[in-house]
């Protein structure tokens, strides 16, 4: 009743206007989820897409290094969500909130986002919003600007700009495979991201090519360089 009341005010004054939800929160996907989300399908007035938010380790979110490789077999999550939301409709998915896996190791937290960020993509995600302004200063997009030295990238901003510049609306993936889940990799015409899940080193052949990937290495290689 809610959304639907918004929707019809919202619509009345701007025809043009898009909208969606439920905004589902998910605090890992439970069979007692989903009448919820079918109820919303069966009576909303209208949706220009659907949206939920989770956290791919609970909430609140810790940053213990142990916990890293646990974090590191749930990146398939939001991919998983998105999946069954397909099974459901044709209207593009977006993550309203988008929480990852997070650690004191900020290599580990660029690389645990892009195990999600690739895992989105291939379900159909359109869109993802990132949130984490309450967590501490290399888990942001940049270090904290209350200090002279703020505003400084950090290795998740990289990934992000990648994800965004590469892998965008538009870009035409590749089919590409790991013989490994410790090493994940999406491709394009051009470009190759490569991701070790691992923390420690790891030896790959890229179409043949030897590679060596630093502990938690998100590295991306040109179509020329292979």
């Amino acid at each position: 009743n809610f959304y639907n009341a918004v929707y019809d005010a919202v619509r009345s004054v701007r025809p043009d206007a898009q909208l969606g939800g439920p905004y589902y929160p998910f605090d890992g996907p439970k069979p007692k989820d989903w009448p919820v989300i079918d109820y919303w399908f069966q009576h909303k007035h209208g949706a220009d897409f659907v949206c939920f938010d989770g956290w791919v380790a609970g909430y609140p979110p810790t940053r213990a290094r142990d916990e890293e490789a646990r974090k590191m077999t749930l990146t398939d999550y939001f991919g998983k969500i998105a999946d069954q939301f397909r099974s459901r409709t044709t209207l593009p998915i977006w993550i309203s909130e988008f929480y990852g896996g997070w650690s004191s190791n900020p290599q580990f937290t660029a690389a645990n986002h892009a195990s999600c960020y690739l895992h989105a993509l291939q379900s159909g995600v359109s869109v993802a919003l990132l949130w984490d302004a309450e967590l501490p200063k290399w888990n942001y997009l940049f270090t904290s600007t209350k200090t002279a030295d703020g505003g400084q990238a950090s290795p998740h901003y990289r990934v992000v700009k990648i994800f965004n510049r590469y892998f965008g609306p538009g870009a035409q993936l590749f089919k590409a495979t790991s013989s490994s889940p410790d090493v994940e990799v999406l491709a394009t015409a051009i470009k190759t991201l490569l991701i070790n899940k691992r923390d420690g080193k790891v030896l790959v052949r890229l179409d043949g090519h030897p590679l060596e990937l630093e502990s938690y290495e998100v590295r991306l290689v040109d179509a020329s360089e292979k």
